[in-house]
């Protein structure tokens, strides 16, 4: 095997930024051409949005992920039209880093929590019960990047549980990666969205009582050229069709002080 010589000193990395640069701007262009509206969303949305998009017939790209780790992207500069974050925190965080139209940014629902438990096995009566030596392993999502697992980590603490089950938690990337673990069998109970499951599977809807609420924001990221396609899948998002369709997926309709998030 040939190796190549090595660039001078410095001269690597100018062509190194030369090329970065040439390929961030055939994106750019590339992506105006795009008619997709490009969705960045928390994972707790991937079923909803699959069938929303279906249903009003959207032209829709979705990247399904922790709304930390999305907020991260946009931040670096990821090309997306929306953002769709689990909770205000992180769509606040694009607006003031200037990525996002704070202007646009909205509460379109609420999620709700869930403690399910393998395929085929009763669901929890109680969140005591995880105190069991039968849960070994208890998934949830990374309460560092995702709300619905700082959701968890809220409940188990206001039940006086966190310190008996902190050694058992595994935690998902996101709120998809946790409800693998349990489906795998790989732990015998985790911390969910009730939008990721089916609507006849047991689970255990926690109480909202004893997390801040999964208040689920949106906002506008796209450049001028597309932005009224990025307006469109809000106003879609929000509308009486697509409320009834996201109310069968587990979601509440947005408190009467939600709207608008301005």
């Amino acid at each position: 095997m040939t190796l190549a010589p090595r660039s001078p000193k410095g001269y690597e990395g100018v062509v190194t930024r030369a090329v970065l640069f040439a390929l961030l701007v055939l994106a750019d262009c590339r992506s105006s051409e795009d008619s997709s509206v490009r969705v960045a969303a928390a994972a707790n949305v991937a079923r909803a949005f699959e069938a929303l998009s279906a249903q009003e017939k959207l032209d829709t790209r979705y990247s399904f992920g922790a709304s930390g780790l999305l907020a991260r992207q946009l931040e670096q500069g990821a090309p997306f039209d929306v953002f769709v974050s689990a909770d205000r925190s992180f769509a606040d965080q694009v607006v003031k880093a200037g990525v996002c139209d704070g202007a646009t940014q909205r509460v379109w629902a609420v999620g709700r929590l869930s403690l399910v438990t393998p395929p085929g096995r009763p669901a929890l009566a109680s969140l005591n019960e995880l105190v069991d030596a039968r849960f070994r392993r208890i998934a949830l999502a990374n309460p560092e990047t995702a709300p619905y697992g700082r959701a968890a980590m809220q409940a188990l603490t206001k039940s006086a549980l966190l310190d008996a089950v902190r050694p058992r938690l595994v935690p998902g990337e996101n709120a998809l990666q946790t409800l693998q673990f349990v489906d795998s069998g790989n732990t015998e109970a985790g911390f969910v969205p009730r939008s990721l499951l089916a609507a006849d599977r047991p689970a255990l809807l926690v109480d909202a009582a004893l997390h801040e609420p999964l208040e689920m924001h949106a906002v506008v990221c796209a450049p001028e050229a597309r932005r009224a396609r990025a307006q469109a899948f809000l106003d879609a998002l929000s509308s009486a069709r697509a409320q009834a369709l996201l109310a069968t997926f587990g979601y509440e309709a947005p408190r009467a002080a939600g709207g608008p998030a301005r």
